[in-house]
């Protein structure tokens, strides 16, 4: 039993569909975002089906700046968030050029990379997951107020210290 232990997982799931509500979402999120960017002011979440429109109110330098972001396709598989970027818009609905999300994808707090022909989006969030999780999203869909999130088969098996000892190895009792 003991050494067998450490290496089966935690926990593991089927494949399963995450239904979030859009409008309870938008609110932690905003709630969220106080805390750590006080700049973005409104948050929406529009589109159907596989193609998502994320609309926000940017406060720069006391002005007030929409942006628009559209993406499909987004996948998470192996530790990467993938998707494809159909469109951003800054204010007026301005298409923003690809240089300059190649200089502000450097600018994040985790590894970016854009395909600049493709608009493919690969994000590397093996830094920021813990140890051990495996998960797979194979789509998000947007219907009638509802992020459906499909999730392919999971675990969850955190690596075992190595330090751990066999349990059936019984240990000397104190003082012996």
């Amino acid at each position: 039993m003991g050494r067998d232990l450490a290496v089966r997982p935690l926990a593991s799931w089927n494949a399963f569909t995450l239904r979030l509500d859009r409008d309870v979402l938008l609110l932690f999120a905003l709630r969220l975002l106080r805390g750590q960017a006080p700049q973005v002011e409104d948050l929406a979440l529009e589109g159907e089906g596989e193609r998502l429109r994320l609309k926000s109110k940017v406060r720069v330098a006391g002005v007030a700046l929409g942006i628009a972001v559209e993406v499909e396709e987004i996948r998470v598989k192996g530790g990467l968030l993938g998707f494809h970027l159909r469109a951003i818009k800054g204010p007026l609905g301005l298409g923003v050029p690809r240089v300059v999300l190649d200089l502000l994808s450097r600018r994040l707090p985790l590894p970016v990379e854009l395909d600049r022909e493709s608009g493919v989006v690969l994000v590397d969030l093996r830094g920021r997951l813990p140890l051990g999780l495996e998960v797979e999203v194979r789509h998000v869909r947007l219907h009638a107020g509802t992020i459906e999130i499909a999730l392919g088969p999971g675990r969850l098996a955190p690596p075992a210290p190595p330090e751990v000892e066999d349990l059936e190895t019984p240990e000397a009792a104190l003082g012996v």
